[in-house]
């Protein structure tokens, strides 16, 4: 017996389902809820951080180096017109100078003396690197590959004398420093530094023209150099503070002592840094010399006398 679908009434066969009770399966959508909503900002957000994080390292960075830019040339201004003022008016703005206590202005003078002194001895060894050179191509290809084994290192002595000579000039201060507490006149170290300072900037137009002259006569630009020192001195002199007038008869005695102490420090500091200016293959010939030194006695050698 036929059967029939008892919603459409279709004819159906034995056990048959009709067409229209078969629903098909959806998936049910589901609505955005503010939680979700959150999550997904978040996620958003998060994959941004770092482009942001990077964007505000950069200004930062980039705020960084403009102050300091500023902030350089601001110094290189100043140090600059200090310089000027110093050198065209030693009597009455050297002594101003100092009172400030700009150690600040007075390392810069410090370091640019030095590095012109360096400059000097570059200009000078390679003089002599020179006169190796030409000795040795005179002499043929041996002598050329034993000449280069005695050049002097140009860029070590150029590091070399920047710091030694700013070692001596911090030196300079603290015996300028320690003397005129022997003589009771006190003043701060800063203070000293800058009456160091102040023969730097004697020093630096001295050495720049030391370093021309060098080139047209060798005798005279070393002799000009050593000589700026006297200049240098004289800045020292009329820079010194005092704190009472009764210590201004002092000033003479103190920068002489100053100026003797100093010149036997520095000698021994020289002494002791030559092994820093030679080639390798030199600096055994150099100890060599050094024992032969201290073992020779000058007046035996003059008189010829054993005792």
């Amino acid at each position: 017996m036929a059967k029939f679908c008892t919603k459409c009434g279709k004819p159906l066969e034995e056990g048959q389902t009709c067409s229209c009770q078969l629903q098909p399966t959806t998936t049910p959508i589901m609505e955005e809820t503010p939680t979700m909503a959150s999550e997904q900002s978040e996620q958003a957000f998060n994959s941004n951080q770092p482009t942001m994080n990077t964007q505000a390292d950069y200004k930062q960075y980039q705020q960084q180096f403009n102050q300091a830019k500023e902030h350089s040339t601001r110094y290189l201004q100043d140090l600059f017109a200090s310089f000027l003022n110093i050198f065209r008016n030693p009597t009455t703005s050297g002594p101003l100078f100092v009172k400030t206590a700009n150690h600040n202005i007075a390392i810069g003078f410090i370091v640019f003396q030095a590095i012109l002194t360096a400059f000097f001895s570059v200009v000078v060894t390679s003089k002599i690197n020179s006169t190796l050179n030409l000795f040795g191509g005179l002499m043929g290809d041996y002598s050329d590959a034993a000449t280069a084994a005695y050049k002097l290192p140009l860029v070590k002595i150029f590091i070399v004398t920047i710091l030694i000579s700013c070692l001596l000039s911090c030196i300079l201060a603290g015996i300028l420093y320690l003397v005129s507490m022997i003589f009771k006149n006190t003043i701060h170290f800063k203070s000293m530094l800058c009456v160091a300072a102040t023969r730097s900037v004697a020093l630096i137009p001295i050495t720049i023209l030391s370093i021309i002259v060098f080139y047209i006569n060798t005798n005279t630009g070393i002799t000009l150099f050593y000589l700026g020192n006297l200049l240098g001195i004289c800045y020292m002199l009329v820079s010194l503070p005092i704190i009472s007038q009764d210590n201004k008869n002092k000033v003479p005695f103190i920068i002489f002592i100053t100026m003797v102490i100093f010149f036997f420090v520095s000698t021994f500091v020289m002494y002791h840094s030559i092994p820093l200016y030679l080639p390798e293959t030199m600096k055994d010939g150099w100890k060599e010399f050094s024992t032969h030194m201290k073992s020779f006695d000058l007046l035996k050698s003059m008189t010829g006398a054993s005792y």
